[in-house]
């Protein structure tokens, strides 16, 4: 079978979540979840997680990248997004790649960007079916969306039941949630091998999240901590972008 990429729709709660699927040319193979950040996509900045999920198929390795209700393509609104909405999400689409022959069940790994990494780390400690883990510029505590400066305060827009937060109506059920969400003590349920990659030029969610996670960790589980000298959030640099493709694609073929 030659490689192939190919849509996905999958349902949760009523409502269709869009995908694209990168299945490799020998089968049954190891799978990738890919987790998008918080108002991110399937795609992500410059297509890193494209770009990703082609250096991951060449190597053998499929990829399953989705839209996370009330984001992208998929059905929802995003004021009604929350974490647990977007961990039951990534459950479904688990579960999708569970009864797929393409699919080697023993070797499913997960990868999540930003708010996406708290999903992975957080589905992480709870599915059995996921084997290894990789986190960029991963969220480990959700203080970021409360240390806000008085200028951006005087900006959000209060709605009732949501917030206007740069044009994205932020839920107030996901705000009073995040409260309690705790994505290190959740992926320690599990002793899988975990690849931290986060840039020291990080604005939004700084370089200590990423110490947080591996000093967490790192007794316990093969853990790695990759700093990317200088990058920022998303990896805006072509060279940049190359490290963290090759960083991740070393670990599962390592950890798969």
């Amino acid at each position: 079978m030659l490689e192939k990429r190919e849509p996905v729709i999958l349902e949760n709660f009523g409502q269709k979540i869009f995908g694209v699927i990168h299945i490799p040319k020998n089968t049954p193979a190891p799978f990738v979840l890919f987790c998008h950040g918080f108002t991110g996509t399937k795609i992500e900045p410059h297509r890193i997680f494209v770009n990703t999920a082609e250096a991951l198929t060449r190597e053998g390795i499929g990829a399953l990248r989705i839209d996370f209700r009330g984001s992208g393509d998929s059905e929802g609104s995003f004021k009604d997004m929350t974490i647990e909405g977007e961990i039951s999400d990534a459950m479904v689409a688990l579960d999708y790649l569970s009864k797929c022959n393409f699919v080697d069940k023993e070797k499913i790994g997960i990868l999540g960007l930003s708010m996406g990494g708290a999903v992975a780390s957080i589905t992480s400690g709870r599915n059995p079916l996921i084997k290894s883990c990789v986190l960029w510029s991963a969220v480990c505590h959700f203080d970021i969306f409360f240390n806000r400066s008085p200028e951006e305060v005087q900006k959000i827009k209060d709605y009732g039941d949501f917030i206007d937060l740069g044009g994205n109506p932020v839920g107030k059920r996901f705000l009073e949630e995040i409260k309690n969400i705790k994505p290190l003590e959740e992926l320690k349920k599990r002793n899988i091998p975990v690849l931290i990659i986060h840039g020291n030029g990080d604005m939004v969610v700084p370089i200590q999240h990423a110490y947080d996670y591996y000093h967490g960790l790192k007794e316990t589980h093969k853990t790695q901590l990759e700093i990317i000298e200088e990058a920022d959030h998303t990896f805006n640099s072509i060279e940049w972008e190359k490290q963290v493709i090759e960083k991740t694609l070393k670990w599962f073929k390592e950890t798969l």
